[in-house]
């Protein structure tokens, strides 16, 4: 947005377009020191044009209008504007820059509460130097930042808490040779709303956006392809007006589905959210379209390999031991129902008293004796036609024992045989 304005500068009016109240006051004001100016009756007019074009709009979609001295934005979460302050100015002058905040297409008087969320941010710059303020909703007045000038962000949060004035107040004249730039850029802003301003004692210069984006309201995936037998995190955001807010797992669906599950959703605002689901290792290869809210886009699923449909723990266990294993799904297959007779070890050498508990579909426990002398190495656990390894390991030597009860103080490098004894209530040296 750009703002000009001289001593002598044109009349104008700053009316705040979405609180019918606060702009027939403010405009009659204006026209009263302006006196018998018929071009307030036209600003008046071309404002209320252009509310009343917004409110056809029934689906919002990013778009930016400015003109000398007024300027909209809709569907944006960072709509930023320039304003120009031309000289001659004299000390103690002041700019203001008036904005309104409401839900685009509104009948409604007064108009709603917007509120603003708090991570909204307000940050203003000058070409005076490089310094920046920042103020948040709630408003507040810097004097430090910008020498001679007073900024100040205020809002009337109990009676108009859409309507926002941000002031800049010159304590020193403004040569007629000198033209200052503000900017004035808006972050975390809901993308359902419409902004609307007007300026007095200067011009706007730019806007961003502008014109009207093309295509209906959607959601960008931000995310590279995703492997199979992870869980993966996407950042969702909306375009073009879609409001996300308060979007929940059960408006969010994953297709085809299959190898999906433990949807969730987190960080939801108006325009994004963050998604969390698990992709079991069986998830096959391909295109997925991703839908909230009935709008839709896509994401590819790399596939795994010869994927494990089942895992093993312990890896390894020992044998003269009577272990139990916890198998567990990837997410391919249900065990639930599984019992000894679907389940299988090789070698079976040594093994024995095999049983099966706590079967549900995500896991189960296998239990079973080894001797000591069975095969070790590794061993194919099979589960309902799936297959994971263990490995066995042989038992540990026995301890090497003194004679008549002794105590053993050494051993060979082996560790097999006593090489020093000791008889109690002897200690070892």
């Amino acid at each position: 947005m750009t703002m000009q304005a001289g001593a002598t500068s044109k009349p104008m009016i700053p009316v705040p377009l979405l609180n019918p109240k606060c702009a027939i006051g403010l405009a009659a004001r204006m026209c009263e020191l302006r006196v018998r100016s018929t071009r307030c009756l036209v600003a008046l007019v071309a404002a209320s044009a252009v509310l009343l074009s917004g409110g056809s709009i029934t689906v919002a979609q990013q778009s930016g209008t400015v003109l000398r001295q007024t300027m909209t934005a809709l569907a944006t979460a960072a709509p930023a504007a320039e304003i120009n302050i031309s000289g001659p100015k004299s000390m103690n002058t002041t700019t203001k820059l008036f904005l309104e905040f409401g839900p685009d297409g509104n009948g409604a008087i007064p108009p709603p509460n917007p509120s603003l969320p708090a991570s909204v941010n307000f940050r203003i710059t000058s070409s005076i130097n490089s310094n920046v303020v920042n103020f948040p909703p709630a408003g507040g007045i810097n004097t430090a930042a910008f020498p001679n000038k007073i900024v100040a962000l205020t809002v009337d949060q109990a009676n108009a808490p859409g309507f926002y004035v941000l002031s800049v107040t010159h304590l020193a004249d403004i040569p007629i040779t000198t033209t200052e730039t503000w900017k004035l850029e808006l972050t975390g802003l809901p993308t359902s709303l419409r902004v609307m301003g007007s300026v007095d004692q200067g011009t706007f210069k730019s806007l961003t956006p502008i014109g009207v984006a093309a295509g209906p309201p959607g959601i960008i995936i931000a995310s590279s392809p995703i492997t199979a037998g992870t869980s993966p995190t996407l950042t969702i955001a909306s375009t073009n007006g879609l409001n996300l807010s308060g979007t929940t797992a059960a408006q969010v669906t994953i297709s085809p589905g299959d190898g999906v599950s433990n949807v969730n959703v987190s960080g939801v605002t108006a325009s994004g959210l963050t998604l969390s689901f698990t992709l079991a290792s069986c998830a096959s290869a391909g295109s997925r379209t991703l839908s909230v809210r009935g709008a839709t886009a896509a994401f590819q699923v790399i596939a795994v390999p010869n994927p494990p449909l089942i895992t093993v723990s312990p890896s390894s266990v020992v044998a003269g031991t009577s272990p139990t294993l916890t198998v567990a799904s990837t997410g391919c297959i249900s065990l639930a129902g599984v019992g000894s007779g679907q389940v299988n070890i090789t070698p079976v050498t040594g093994l024995s008293s095999l049983s099966v508990t706590n079967a549900t579909a995500t896991q189960l426990n296998v239990s079973f004796t080894l001797a000591s002398t069975a095969t070790t190495g590794a061993h194919t656990l099979t589960v309902a036609g799936a297959s994971a390894s263990f490995n066995v390991t042989a038992p540990p030597p026995p301890q090497p024992t003194c004679p008549f009860g002794g105590r053993c103080c050494e051993t060979n490098p082996a560790g097999t045989i006593c090489t020093v004894c000791v008889t109690p209530p002897q200690q070892c040296p």
